[in-house]
């Protein structure tokens, strides 16, 4: 009996070296349930989609200005109900009628951004973030990139900071901003308050999207910099070769 374990042992083992590759996909694609998606076959369908309602934002080339108290009126108005409305008027130069819908599209553009990407995703054999969590400690992991910046030239000072491999904490740090609170947000968001500004991240999805064999996160970040700037959102793929590294930014396109 124990020749023949023995023998089933051997034979267990050497079926798993030699199924070592399909194996190793051990870190499969996830997305977070914010983007109301089933299925990745689902995503061009999902682009058709409203994102929140059938009313959608309303932008218009230009608004005119109706009298005190009135609301004002939209010249050539477009309704932006869905990711396929949006692409089709990206690049165009259109304003929203207030600030509150400016933010909202913000969000809206960062998550038509993170369906499309989810397209390249592939699962990963080897993963350095699976178990990372948006708490106080993620401020020393996540990367100086994910800072939103007011202007381009405050980009060349995040990308400087990034290309030395600054933490998030670090670039803050350099800006005279100190982290004062972290507060959940659901599983996978978190919102981290700033002497100078809040900053909501969220995890929208985990998955191998340079297929260079190790998984990256897919984040959404939102910035209410405290500047009388408006919100501000973008997408950012971060990824790491080591555990309890500093993340580094991974490029988009």
């Amino acid at each position: 009996m124990r020749n023949r374990r023995r023998v089933s042992a051997i034979i267990l083992f050497a079926g798993l070296i030699a199924g070592g590759a399909a194996l190793a996909e051990t870190f499969p694609i996830r997305w977070s349930p914010s983007l109301d998606l089933q299925s990745l076959d689902e995503i061009d369908q999902r682009l058709q989609q409203p994102l929140w309602d059938q009313t959608g934002i309303t932008v218009a080339f230009k608004w005119r200005f109706t009298g005190a108290g009135q609301a004002p009126e939209p010249i050539k108005p477009q309704q932006i109900v869905s990711c396929a409305d949006h692409k089709r008027l990206d690049g165009t130069v259109y304003q929203t009628a207030s600030q509150s819908d400016h933010n909202h599209l913000a969000i809206f553009s960062a998550t038509c951004m993170a369906l499309e990407m989810l397209r390249r995703a592939t699962p990963a054999p080897e993963s350095h973030v699976s178990e990372f969590h948006l708490d106080d400690a993620a401020v020393d992991f996540l990367p100086a990139a994910i800072a939103v910046a007011i202007g381009p030239w405050q980009q060349d000072e995040i990308d400087q900071a990034g290309a030395k491999g600054l933490s998030w904490r670090d670039w803050r740090a350099s800006q005279n901003d100190k982290l004062l609170a972290v507060r959940g947000d659901g599983k996978n968001a978190a919102l981290f308050e700033w002497t100078r500004g809040k900053s909501r991240v969220e995890i929208l999805g985990h998955g191998d999207f340079n297929a260079d064999g190790v998984e990256d996160l897919l984040l959404r970040i939102t910035e209410w910099p405290g500047y009388a700037h408006g919100a501000k959102a973008k997408v950012l793929l971060a990824s790491r070769t080591a555990s309890g590294a500093v993340m580094h930014a991974l490029a988009l396109n």
